[in-house]
Protein backbone atom coordinates (compact mmCIF):
# COMPACT_ATOMS: atom_id res chain seq x y z
CA UNK A 1 0.00 0.00 0.00
CA UNK A 2 3.02 2.04 0.53
CA UNK A 3 1.94 5.99 0.70
CA UNK A 4 -1.64 4.72 1.29
CA UNK A 5 -0.60 3.67 4.59
CA UNK A 6 -1.91 4.99 7.94
CA UNK A 7 0.60 4.51 10.63
CA UNK A 8 -2.78 3.90 12.92
CA UNK A 9 -6.07 3.13 12.63
CA UNK A 10 -8.77 4.25 15.00
CA UNK A 11 -12.71 4.02 15.29
CA UNK A 12 -12.89 7.65 15.52
CA UNK A 13 -10.95 10.89 16.80
CA UNK A 14 -11.61 11.01 20.20
CA UNK A 15 -9.62 7.39 20.50
CA UNK A 16 -6.82 9.31 19.74
CA UNK A 17 -6.08 9.75 23.43
CA UNK A 18 -3.32 12.41 25.10
CA UNK A 19 -2.03 9.15 26.55
CA UNK A 20 -1.45 8.00 23.44
CA UNK A 21 0.31 11.27 22.18
CA UNK A 22 2.54 11.72 24.98
CA UNK A 23 3.30 7.94 24.98
CA UNK A 24 4.10 7.90 20.84
CA UNK A 25 6.04 11.54 21.17
CA UNK A 26 3.48 13.40 19.42
CA UNK A 27 3.14 17.17 20.46
CA UNK A 28 0.95 18.35 18.13
CA UNK A 29 -2.01 17.45 16.07
CA UNK A 30 -2.99 18.22 12.57
CA UNK A 31 -6.75 17.64 12.14
CA UNK A 32 -8.70 17.36 9.40
CA UNK A 33 -12.44 18.96 9.71
CA UNK A 34 -15.24 16.90 7.26
CA UNK A 35 -16.23 13.64 8.70
CA UNK A 36 -12.76 13.33 11.00
CA UNK A 37 -13.52 15.86 13.87
CA UNK A 38 -17.36 16.70 12.59
CA UNK A 39 -20.28 15.85 9.77
CA UNK A 40 -19.47 17.16 6.15
CA UNK A 41 -20.26 20.57 6.61
CA UNK A 42 -21.64 21.04 10.13
CA UNK A 43 -19.84 24.18 12.15
CA UNK A 44 -20.61 22.02 15.79
CA UNK A 45 -18.93 19.92 17.61
CA UNK A 46 -20.37 16.66 19.31
CA UNK A 47 -19.92 17.02 23.32
CA UNK A 48 -17.19 13.93 23.13
CA UNK A 49 -15.07 15.71 20.40
CA UNK A 50 -15.45 18.85 21.80
CA UNK A 51 -14.25 17.10 25.69
CA UNK A 52 -11.66 15.39 23.59
CA UNK A 53 -9.88 19.13 22.42
CA UNK A 54 -10.30 20.23 25.56
CA UNK A 55 -7.93 17.20 27.10
CA UNK A 56 -5.72 17.70 24.29
CA UNK A 57 -5.42 21.29 25.30
CA UNK A 58 -5.06 20.52 28.79
CA UNK A 59 -2.24 17.92 27.76
CA UNK A 60 -0.41 21.28 26.18
CA UNK A 61 -1.01 18.84 22.39
CA UNK A 62 -1.10 21.88 19.80
CA UNK A 63 -3.87 21.06 17.40
CA UNK A 64 -4.23 23.08 14.23
CA UNK A 65 -6.85 22.29 11.32
CA UNK A 66 -6.19 21.45 7.92
CA UNK A 67 -9.01 21.22 5.56
CA UNK A 68 -9.19 21.69 1.13
CA UNK A 69 -12.59 24.01 1.94
CA UNK A 70 -12.91 27.81 1.78
CA UNK A 71 -12.20 30.59 4.44
CA UNK A 72 -15.90 30.86 4.90
CA UNK A 73 -16.39 27.00 5.65
CA UNK A 74 -13.17 26.72 7.94
CA UNK A 75 -12.41 30.29 9.58
CA UNK A 76 -15.32 30.48 11.46
CA UNK A 77 -15.37 27.08 12.75
CA UNK A 78 -11.79 27.10 13.34
CA UNK A 79 -12.33 30.59 15.52
CA UNK A 80 -15.17 28.63 17.37
CA UNK A 81 -12.45 26.10 18.90
CA UNK A 82 -9.44 28.88 19.49
CA UNK A 83 -7.44 26.63 17.04
CA UNK A 84 -5.22 27.96 13.95
CA UNK A 85 -6.11 26.73 10.46
CA UNK A 86 -5.17 26.05 7.27
CA UNK A 87 -7.90 25.71 5.08
CA UNK A 88 -7.49 25.75 0.97
CA UNK A 89 -4.85 22.95 1.98
CA UNK A 90 -4.52 21.30 -0.91
CA UNK A 91 -4.43 17.87 0.12
CA UNK A 92 -2.81 15.52 -0.45
CA UNK A 93 -0.26 17.73 -1.90
CA UNK A 94 2.25 18.49 1.01
CA UNK A 95 2.32 22.35 0.70
CA UNK A 96 -0.88 22.37 3.66
CA UNK A 97 1.03 20.04 5.91
CA UNK A 98 4.17 21.93 5.56
CA UNK A 99 2.08 25.47 6.44
CA UNK A 100 0.24 23.31 9.47
CA UNK A 101 3.35 21.70 10.54
CA UNK A 102 5.45 25.10 10.23
CA UNK A 103 2.53 26.72 12.41
CA UNK A 104 2.83 24.15 14.94
CA UNK A 105 6.45 24.98 15.65
CA UNK A 106 7.09 21.41 15.98
CA UNK A 107 9.72 18.71 14.57
CA UNK A 108 7.66 16.54 12.24
CA UNK A 109 8.37 13.76 14.34
CA UNK A 110 6.34 15.37 17.05
CA UNK A 111 3.35 15.69 14.53
CA UNK A 112 0.57 13.53 14.04
CA UNK A 113 -1.73 14.13 10.49
CA UNK A 114 -5.17 12.78 11.59
CA UNK A 115 -8.07 12.54 9.07
CA UNK A 116 -10.75 9.99 7.40
CA UNK A 117 -9.88 9.76 3.93
CA UNK A 118 -6.66 7.62 2.37
CA UNK A 119 -6.91 10.34 -1.25
CA UNK A 120 -6.47 13.36 0.66
CA UNK A 121 -5.47 13.00 4.42
CA UNK A 122 -3.43 9.48 3.89
CA UNK A 123 -1.41 10.43 0.81
CA UNK A 124 -0.62 14.14 2.09
CA UNK A 125 0.54 12.97 5.47
CA UNK A 126 3.00 10.59 3.99
CA UNK A 127 3.91 12.52 1.25
CA UNK A 128 4.90 15.80 3.76
CA UNK A 129 6.63 12.95 6.11
CA UNK A 130 4.43 13.24 8.63
CA UNK A 131 3.02 9.72 10.73
CA UNK A 132 -0.67 9.91 10.07
CA UNK A 133 -3.57 8.47 12.14
CA UNK A 134 -7.38 7.30 9.85
CA UNK A 135 -10.13 7.30 11.49
CA UNK A 136 -13.44 5.62 10.21
CA UNK A 137 -15.76 8.85 8.95
CA UNK A 138 -18.37 9.91 11.46
CA UNK A 139 -20.95 9.20 8.27
CA UNK A 140 -21.02 7.49 4.96
CA UNK A 141 -20.26 9.67 1.68
CA UNK A 142 -24.00 8.99 -0.40
CA UNK A 143 -23.55 11.40 -3.19
CA UNK A 144 -21.09 13.52 -5.32
CA UNK A 145 -17.60 13.18 -5.91
CA UNK A 146 -17.04 12.24 -2.40
CA UNK A 147 -19.01 9.13 -2.84
CA UNK A 148 -17.26 8.03 -5.74
CA UNK A 149 -13.57 8.16 -3.51
CA UNK A 150 -15.31 6.56 -0.73
CA UNK A 151 -15.61 3.35 -3.27
CA UNK A 152 -12.54 3.99 -4.78
CA UNK A 153 -11.27 3.53 -1.11
CA UNK A 154 -12.96 0.38 -0.42
CA UNK A 155 -9.90 -2.30 -1.15
CA UNK A 156 -7.62 0.23 1.11
CA UNK A 157 -9.90 -0.23 3.89
CA UNK A 158 -10.26 -3.49 3.65
CA UNK A 159 -6.12 -4.00 3.55
CA UNK A 160 -6.05 -1.44 6.46
CA UNK A 161 -7.97 -3.03 8.43
CA UNK A 162 -6.72 -6.55 8.06
CA UNK A 163 -3.25 -4.92 8.85
CA UNK A 164 -4.69 -3.57 11.86
CA UNK A 165 -6.35 -6.85 13.11
CA UNK A 166 -3.91 -8.58 13.56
Amino acid sequence: MGLFTPDYLFSGVTQITPAFCQSKGYAGLILDIDNTLTRHNAQELSSQVAQWLKELQEEKIRCILLSNNHPPRVEPFARKLGLEFVCQGKKPLPEGYRRASKALELPSKQILAVGDQFFTDVLGANLAGLAVALCVPIEPETHGFLHIKRVLERPLWHKTKQRFSK
